[in-house]
């Protein structure tokens, strides 16, 4: 194997047991987008075993993966569904979210309507998919008319660290819930908190809390939590060595290094999803030791500088995440998200459950 992602199912665990008992709250684990990339059926089978009764995703397709590879507890679809594909897939234990009066007229046209489950959107101040309060009481009115079986209401915190709006965002769900609930004089299940929500705001965590980059060992909020264990390591393995002199050059684009050094060739590069924009600014681990990444990543390879690192050779181990190599760091150097580091590893890359 050139290169593979270690999961510790352990840790897993570890991190949920941590969420569910400092938040109070269920838990409703988000697999979307492949687990982050840690593999969606594995971590759902791990997570049924530890109690997850209803988990979440960005597209319906993603919820019949699940369904194929036995995961029989209900599933959340956050996204926008094709109405043709529905019709063809939908079973009773996937729940959509409905998030505009558009959309729902859109569902009312096709037979299965009236089976299918419902959680309702609103939008709370993130702009992005949700109902907004002048759209309620026709929404009312059509999942009374139509008979539409509605079981939650939702939104989502855009900004956990700014409390003034976290606060205000809370109240405005709390609000429009009620008015909805009263129109329809039947309760809901509720939920708005996610993993940083839930570990900054327990007041604030429902019937159950969408967790996902707290759960796979990332950090949600700016102020490390200690108790979140990463939970994937991605390692390979040198491939060459070469040594260059002074003013030789490297990788695409001819750099010229300054100095005599000694390089490795890692064979990962941006087609396996390491990004890109990490060129020049990472590292990776030799030997316990930070090897610097130079010049441009290519497709398949990197070039690392081991000038500094002893007792190496061909097929020795590297660590390019976890392990002293934190994705918080390699997102903060490429300008992205932790949850972007991982959620891009390509699935050229084998995962090995630990």
């Amino acid at each position: 194997m050139e290169n593979w992602l270690e999961i510790d199912l352990n840790k897993l665990k570890s991190n949920y047991e941590y969420i569910k008992k400092i938040s109070g709250s269920n838990l409703c684990p988000v697999v979307k987008a492949n687990a982050y990339g840690l593999g969606s059926i594995r971590i759902a089978k791990e997570l049924v075993e530890l109690g997850a009764n209803i988990f979440a995703v960005a597209f319906l397709d993603e919820a019949i993966l699940l369904r194929e590879n036995g995961i029989e507890k209900d599933i959340l679809v956050f996204n926008y569904v094709d109405l043709e594909e529905l019709s063809e897939k939908y079973n009773e234990k996937i729940i959509l979210t409905l998030f505009s009066l558009e959309q729902l007229k859109n569902i009312l046209n096709i037979r299965i309507a009236s089976k299918i489950r419902f959680h309702i959107k609103i939008n709370t101040g993130m702009n992005r998919l949700g109902f907004d309060e002048k759209d309620i009481d026709e929404l009312c009115y059509l999942i009374k008319k139509y008979n539409l079986k509605v079981e939650g209401i939702y939104s989502h915190f855009s900004d956990v660290e700014d409390e003034n709006f976290t606060r205000k965002q809370y109240m405005e769900f709390i609000r429009v819930s009620e008015i909805i609930e009263e129109k329809l004089s039947k309760n809901f299940v509720k939920h708005i908190s996610n993993s940083a929500g839930a570990l900054k705001y327990k007041e604030f965590n429902l019937d159950f809390i969408r967790c996902g980059m707290g759960l796979y060992g990332l950090q949600p909020l700016k102020v490390k939590d200690e108790n979140i264990s990463n939970v994937l390591s991605w390692k390979s393995k040198i491939s060459d060595l070469r040594n260059l002199s002074k003013g030789e050059r490297i990788s695409y684009g001819n750099e010229e290094i300054e100095e005599d050094k000694k390089i490795a060739i890692v064979p990962i590069g941006y087609s396996h999803g390491y990004i890109f924009q990490n060129s020049k600014n990472g590292y990776v681990i030799i030997n316990g030791l930070k090897a610097n990444i130079l010049g441009n990543i290519f497709m398949d390879q990197m070039i690392v500088d081991v000038t500094e690192i002893e007792g190496i050779s061909i097929g020795h181990e590297v660590v390019v995440l976890g392990d002293g190599v934190e994705a918080e760091e390699i997102g903060k150097s490429s300008n992205t998200i932790a949850d972007d580091v991982i959620s891009k590893i390509s699935l050229r890359v084998k995962r090995i459950y630990k």
